[in-house]
C-alpha cells in the first residue's frame, strides 16, 4: 500500500508538578538526548530503581545515577529493605522529563511515596520507620511481594486490560508458639465479579511448623469488565486467627492496546474481519517471507497463529493475505505464493484450526505469467479472486511483457475454475494504457465486479478510479467492463486501497485512500450502472490531515457516522495511527484520536465488537503504551470505546 509520510518532531508535555528538577537548578543545558539523574539524599538506600522501564540499578545513600530516557510523565519505581522483607514502592506522583533536556530528580527523607502494595502513601523517612517499628504478627503471618498484610488488608491490582489475568502469591508464615494446620482444598475464594482459582499450594490439611512458611498463588483473570471485587479466606486452627481475610480489588479495562512480535522479524496486519466468537480473523504477515492468519479473541488474545511462504518481493509491496473474509462459516483468504507469480487461497471452516491451502499457477501465451492479488468475494459456494499480472503478449521471440488486470473464479475448495485477463480495461481519455493498479473489489448490487485503485494520467499523476466489471455470462471471454470511473482532484494525486459499505437503504460504498498527505474517500450507490452515477455531486471529498493516509473504515452501527482508519502524522512522534469519525457526509469531524510511539505507527483495518472499536495494524516504535517492540516490526492491536477513549 501506499503510505505518504515524513518524520516530524513533537514538542512533550511541561513538568508535573513532582516533574525535573525537584528544586530550583540552574538552567538546563540544551542536548541531543533526553537524560534523567536521579540523586538519593535521603537514610535508605534505593534498590532496583527504574523510571519507564530504564534500569538505573541500586542508588546508595548520597548516591546517583544517569540513564538516557525516553521523555514523558511517568513514575519512578524503587524497592526498600526493611525489617519485614524488600518493598515495592513509587513516587506518590510521576515525573514529567523533557525532550532534549538534562532532567534531575532529588529522592529526599520527605519525598511522598507510595506502596505497590496497599496504595498508601506517606513521606519516605516516616513510611520506613512505621514499617520497622510495627510488631510482626505473633501467631500467622501473610505477605504479599514480601510485605505483610494485616487480616482484612486490601490488595490493589490496579487497572487490568480485559482478557488479561494476575498471578498473587502469598507467603504464609508460623510465627506462633506452636505448629498450625492450614486447613480445607483451598483457601476460599468468593465475591462479586470474582474469577480467580488456585493455581499454586494445593493442599487438603497442611501442618505449617513453628517458624515454617508456604506459598499459594491466585490467579485472576480479567474477564467482566468494571470494577471486581473478591476476597482470600485462610482458615488455620489458631484460636486467636482462626480466619485470615484478604480483600482483592480490581478494575478491568474495557480497552487496550497490544503488541505481538517475534524478534528480529516483522509482523503486521492487513485486513481482517469478525472471527464469530467475539474477536477477529486478521491477515498479514510475521517476517519478510512468510505471510500468517492471525486469529485473535475480544480482548484481544492471541489464540492461534498460521504461517505461509509468501514472495517478499511483489510490485504491490504486499505480504501475506490482501483480502480476506467469512462467509457460511467458512473462513477465506488470497495472498501471493512464495513460488513468484502464483497466488494462493486459504480456506478453514473454524478460525482455529489450520487452512487448507490451493495454489493457482498459470501460462499465459506459453509463457510463465506473474499475478498479484488484491482481494477474494464469496461466490455462491467459490471465489472470485482479482488483481493485477504480468504476462508475455504472445508467444513468438518478439513478444513483450505487458501489465493487466485479471478476475478468475474458483470452487469452494479454491481450485482455479476459469477467468479473463490483459487489457480487460480500456483506459478514458487522459489515462495511460496498461496504467490500472488493482488494490481492492467487491460486489455491487447487480452482479458486476467493482474494482478499484489507482492509474497514471497522461500529464504524469496519478488518480484512483473504480470500474465494474460484468461477470453475468458464463463463458469468461465474453465478460467486458461495464463502466469505468476517475476521480481526479485539482493537480494532487489521488489512491483508493480499501472500502465499506454503509447502513443506507439501499446501501452505499465508500471508497477510502489518499491523496497527497490529506484522507480521501468517494460514495456512490451499490446499486451504480453508469459512471456518471459512480461520482455523485459533492464526491470525492478529502479528510484533513498532516501526511495522512486512510487504510480502512466502516460505517457505525448506531448510524452515527463513519469511522476511518490509517496513519498520520501525530503528536506522539512519526506517523501515528490515526483514528477519525465523522458524520455520514463525511463532512465534519466529530472526534480523532492518534496512537503509537515516537517510531512510525499504522492502522490498516477496523471493526466495530459489541462495546467499541478493534483497530489493527503495525508499529516500528520502540515502546507503545509502556510495551516494548519484540520485532523489527510488530503486530498492533488497539481496542477503545465508542467515543475513541481509552479507560
Amino acid at each position: 500500500m501506499k503510505k505518504l509520510f515524513s518524520l516530524t518532531v513533537i514538542a512533550m508535555l511541561a513538568m508535573a508538578l513532582t516533574g525535573c528538577p525537584s528544586e530550583p537548578q540552574e538552567p538546563i543545558e540544551e542536548v541531543k538526548n533526553t537524560i534523567l539523574t536521579i540523586y538519593n539524599d535521603t537514610d535508605f538506600n534505593l534498590l532496583s530503581v527504574d523510571y519507564a522501564s530504564v534500569d538505573f540499578g541500586n542508588i546508595n545513600r548520597n548516591g546517583d545515577a544517569v540513564r538516557e530516557i525516553e521523555p514523558g510523565m511517568r513514575y519512578i519505581n524503587f524497592s526498600i529493605q526493611t525489617d519485614h522483607g524488600l518493598i515495592q514502592f513509587r513516587t506518590a506522583e510521576r515525573l514529567n522529563c523533557e525532550e532534549g533536556k538534562r532532567n534531575d530528580f532529588h529522592f529526599l527523607n520527605t519525598t511522598v511515596i507510595t506502596t505497590l502494595i496497599t496504595g498508601t502513601s506517606h513521606a519516605l523517612r516516616d513510611y520506613i520507620n512505621t514499617i520497622n517499628s510495627s510488631p510482626a504478627n505473633s501467631r500467622i503471618e501473610v505477605h504479599h511481594n514480601n510485605y505483610p498484610l494485616n487480616s482484612g488488608d486490601t490488595i490493589n491490582l490496579g487497572d487490568i486490560p480485559g482478557g488479561d489475568n494476575r498471578i498473587i502469591t502469598l507467603k504464609i508464615f508460623n510465627n506462633g508458639e506452636h505448629d498450625l494446620r492450614i486447613t480445607g482444598t483451598q483457601p476460599q475464594i468468593s465475591g462479586t465479579n470474582a474469577s480467580a482459582a488456585t493455581v499454586q499450594g494445593n493442599y487438603s490439611s497442611q501442618r505449617l511448623v513453628y517458624e515454617g512458611s508456604l506459598e499459594i498463588s491466585i490467579k485472576f483473570d480479567a474477564m467482566v469488565n468494571g470494577n471486581n471485587a473478591f476476597t482470600i479466606t485462610i482458615l488455620n486452627n489458631d484460636q486467636e486467627n482462626g480466619t485470615f481475610i484478604i480483600y482483592v480489588t480490581a478494575r478491568v479495562l474495557n480497552t487496550w492496546e497490544k503488541l505481538y512480535g517475534i524478534a528480529n522479524q516483522r509482523s503486521g496486519i492487513f485486513r481482517m474481519t469478525d472471527n464469530g466468537q467475539g474477536g477477529i480473523y486478521a491477515g498479514g504477515y510475521r517476517s519478510h517471507s512468510i505471510g500468517a492468519i492471525f486469529n485473535f479473541n475480544h480482548y484481544g488474545s492471541l489464540l492461534n497463529t498460521f504461517t505461509f511462504s509468501a514472495n517478499p518481493n511483489p510490485p504491490n509491496g504486499t505480504l501475506g493475505p490482501v483480502g480476506i473474509g467469512s462467509a457460511y462459516n467458512r473462513f477465506y483468504s488470497v495472498f501471493e505464493s512464495a513460488t513468484e507469480g502464483d497466488y494462493v487461497i486459504t480456506t478453514a471452516n473454524s478460525p482455529s484450526v489450520n487452512p487448507v491451502t490451493t495454489v493457482t499457477a498459470k501460462e499465459i501465451n506459453g509463457a510463465k505469467s506473474y499475478f498479484y492479488p488484491a482481494g477474494i468475494l464469496q461466490n455462491g459456494n467459490g471465489y472470485i479472486v482479482a488483481g493485477n499480472v504480468d504476462y508475455r503478449s504472445g508467444t513468438s521471440v518478439n513478444s513483450v511483457w505487458r501489465w493487466g488486470v485479471f478476475i478468475d473464479t474458483h470452487n469452494s475448495n479454491g481450485a482455479y475454475i476459469g477467468g479473463r485477463f490483459a487489457s480487460l480495461i480500456s483506459p478514458p481519455s487522459g489515462i495511460v494504457e496498461e496504467s490500472f493498479d488493482v488494490w481492492g473489489l467487491a460486489w455491487l448490487t447487480n452482479g458486476d465486479v467493482l474494482l478499484y485503485g489507482d492509474a497514471e494520467t497522461t500529464t504524469g499523476r496519478i488518480v484512483a478510479f473504480a470500474s465494474a466489471v460484468n461477470i453475468s455470462n458464463a463463458n469468461p471471454n465474453s465478460w467486458a467492463v461495464r463502466w469505468t470511473q476517475t476521480y481526479p482532484l485539482g493537480t494532487r494525486n489521488t489512491y483508493f486501497d480499501s472500502h465499506f459499505i454503509d447502513n443506507s437503504s439501499p446501501p452505499n460504498i465508500i471508497l477510502v485512500g489518499d491523496s497527497d498527505g490529506d484522507g480521501f474517500i468517494t460514495k456512490f450507490p451499490l446499486n451504480v450502472t453508469t459512471a456518471a452515477a459512480a461520482r455523485p455531486v459533492g464526491w470525492p471529498k478529502t479528510i484533513s490531515a498532516n501526511q495522512g493516509v486512510i487504510n480502512g473504515g466502516l460505517a457505525v452501527k448506531d448510524n452515527s457516522g463513519y469511522l476511518f482508519v490509517g496513519g498520520a502524522e501525530g503528536p506522539n512522534g512519526g506517523t501515528d495511527v490515526w483514528v477519525v469519525k465523522t458524520d455520514i457526509n463525511a463532512d465534519t469531524k466529530i472526534w480523532e484520536r492518534y496512537f503509537g510511539g515516537a517510531g512510525d505507527d499504522y492502522a490498516d483495518a477496523v471493526l466495530e465488537a459489541s462495546d467499541g472499536f478493534i483497530v489493527a495494524g503495525s508499529t516500528n516504535s520502540t515502546i507503545v503504551a509502556g510495551q516494548t517492540k519484540q520485532g523489527t516490526e510488530d503486530i498492533y492491536i488497539i481496542k477503545m470505546n465508542f467515543d475513541g477513549s481509552m479507560d
